[in-house]
């Protein structure tokens, strides 16, 4: 049976750096996965495959309206509150708010 893979290429070309940002600053964020417009099986596959350990979920429209998320790889920084502090922002400026 044929199942299909997450073909986002811009996420998967930026999973090192995400996942060097993650190990560097583990003690001042956790990263969570967004995941939309995937099958949960694929998503669980991708996950896998790419040996992903951070929390995952599934966003619906509203999410994607709320947060503004018009593409993906998308990133937001949120201080402990819950405040939007960076929005559609790059991992290195992330990394240099952090």
């Amino acid at each position: 049976m044929y199942r299909r893979e997450i073909r986002c290429k811009g996420c998967t070309q930026q999973l090192p750096n995400l996942k060097r940002l993650g190990l560097d600053n583990s003690d001042k964020i956790d990263i969570l996965g967004l995941n939309y417009g995937d099958k949960p099986s694929s998503i669980e596959t991708y996950l896998s495959k790419h040996h992903i350990k951070w929390k995952n979920g599934l966003a619906n429209e509203e999410i994607m309206e709320v947060l503004r998320i018009d593409g993906f790889p998308n990133y937001l920084l949120l201080d402990p509150t819950g405040t939007i502090i960076i929005m559609k922002g790059t991992i290195e400026e992330i990394e240099k708010r952090l």
